[in-house]
């Protein structure tokens, strides 16, 4: 609704995902115009959970500066204990993660991917790691279903307020 006196003024951007290789390669150059020591795997991390928007990586490589790096360890840590039953090992992660500064949000992000890749895992994908295997082999489909719902419901509020370790332990409790 916009008349054409006006389009014909205005220029047009058309904004699309940057590749995860050519995001990797800027990231990899920031941090080193700027001084930022962080491991490649953490590199890949934020490549991964920017999800080809620059902005977002920067975003998220900005809180990573000076604090521990989340990893895929970390995330199959707390996974393998919810799927386990293990209450103690999975709010241990949590508590960790709060500790050290690490996000939360990342921490649920990083579950959701790998909750994708154990669904594509238990439906016989054959191209998982082998710690994911390992989860998918005693996880149900149930706890998986219970699982993924929970964070799904979570993670918009963590979007909000990143900062609310307790909501992500009550979840987990309820979950177990």
């Amino acid at each position: 609704k916009v008349p054409p006196t006006v389009l014909s003024r205005c220029v047009k951007f058309d904004f699309r995902k940057i590749n995860e290789i050519d995001l990797g390669e800027y990231l990899y150059d920031v941090c080193k115009r700027y001084e930022i020591g962080i491991e490649p795997a953490a590199l890949d991390v934020v490549v991964r959970q920017s999800d080809g928007c620059v902005r977002d990586a920067l975003s998220i490589l900005e809180q990573f500066v000076g604090y521990d790096v989340l990893d895929e360890e970390t995330v199959l840590d707390m996974l393998g204990g919810i799927m386990e039953g293990d209450a103690e090992k999975a709010l241990s992660v949590v508590s960790e993660c709060e500790e050290r500064g690490k996000s939360l949000l990342l921490l649920i992000k990083g579950c959701l991917e790998v909750l994708t890749e154990l669904i594509s895992c238990k439906a016989g994908n054959s191209g998982c790691g082998n710690a994911v295997k390992k989860i998918a082999e005693t996880a149900t489909e149930a706890r998986l279903d219970a699982v993924l719902t929970s964070f799904l419901e979570i993670y918009p509020i963590l979007q909000k307020r990143e900062s609310m370790g307790f909501l992500v332990k009550s979840m987990i409790m309820k979950i177990l």
